[in-house]
């Protein structure tokens, strides 16, 4: 623990260890940067709001800690909790079609700014008022924060909002742990002989492993990685990830390998030739393709 910050060291997770190194790859890239914005209910002014992100805050070691290099090993650093200051931006003189523009750029340049690992916090926030309600845009680094930590922050936010507005006590869990408690236990798990096996067993598995993986793209891979994409939202049919569950288990796979798997089927050119000659039979026959 420092003599000037309180704050306490704890081995990297592994996932830390992979996405921190991927980050020294391209440091001023903001690829590892997750939003996460959210709308506070009305009746809370920013006074009230940034009470709530506080509350979350002090909560939640991860969002307390950035990651350091000692003596040539990576650490988590987590300190003390200290009070949340979060800029504020009233956007409500503005007329409708300058208030919206002015509040994407805001949301788009908080995620587009990298977040250096280490020097804390990992996030960036603000809060913009549009109408009535406060927005939180909120920015965090992927080395501490991942898709179950939206859920959990998003339910947190919502919970001190409501103890907020109706003075009741916030409807949330006791933690048993912190991410690094669960970060020493891992190390735990894998050290000595058993780290040495789970080494020797993947090192002789993927041996020859492209280095990439090999998706069949339908333009040439460019030379030069980017990022330049977007997200495609939509629901999927009810118990099909239980099925995708049972299929990972029984094929002794995740279930990430099997979605892997059928989305390199789906950009199959076999597949793709398929599918453009049943759109031909359809425009030939006047009938859906079977």
């Amino acid at each position: 623990m420092s003599d000037d910050v309180r704050e306490w060291t704890f081995p990297a997770s592994f996932a830390q260890e992979r996405v921190w190194m991927a980050n020294q790859l391209d440091a001023g890239s903001p690829v590892y940067n997750i939003s996460n914005p959210w709308a506070f209910p009305a009746g809370l002014d920013a006074d009230a709001a940034t009470a709530v992100v506080d509350q979350v805050v002090a909560r939640h070691e991860p969002l307390r800690t950035h990651l350091r290099v000692d003596d040539g090993t990576l650490v988590q650093v987590v300190r003390a909790h200290e009070p949340v200051r979060l800029p504020t931006e009233d956007l409500r003189d503005l007329p409708e079609a300058e208030r919206t523009a002015r509040f994407v750029a805001l949301r788009t340049e908080l995620a587009r700014t990298p977040i250096p690992l280490d020097a804390p916090p990992l996030w960036r926030a603000r809060l913009v008022r549009l109408d009535d309600n406060w927005s939180l845009l909120f920015v965090v680094h992927h080395a501490v924060f991942d898709s179950h930590s939206a859920v959990l922050f998003t339910a947190e936010l919502a919970a001190f909002s409501r103890a907020a507005l109706t003075g009741a006590p916030a409807d949330v869990p006791e933690l048993p742990i912190q991410y690094a408690d669960f970060a020493v236990w891992q190390r735990g798990q894998l050290a000595g002989p058993e780290l040495d096996r789970q080494l020797a067993f993947w090192t002789d598995h993927l041996a020859g492993a492209p280095p990439v993986t090999g998706l069949p793209l339908d333009r040439p891979r460019p030379a030069q990685l980017g990022f330049a994409g977007d997200e495609v939202h939509f629901e999927l049919p009810d118990g099909l990830l239980d099925r995708i569950g049972q299929l990972a288990v029984g094929a002794t796979a995740t279930p990430y390998m099997v979605l892997l798997a059928a989305f390199a089927a789906l950009l199959s050119p076999d597949l793709r030739r398929r599918r453009r000659g049943g759109r031909r039979l359809h425009r030939r026959s006047g009938h859906p393709p079977s």
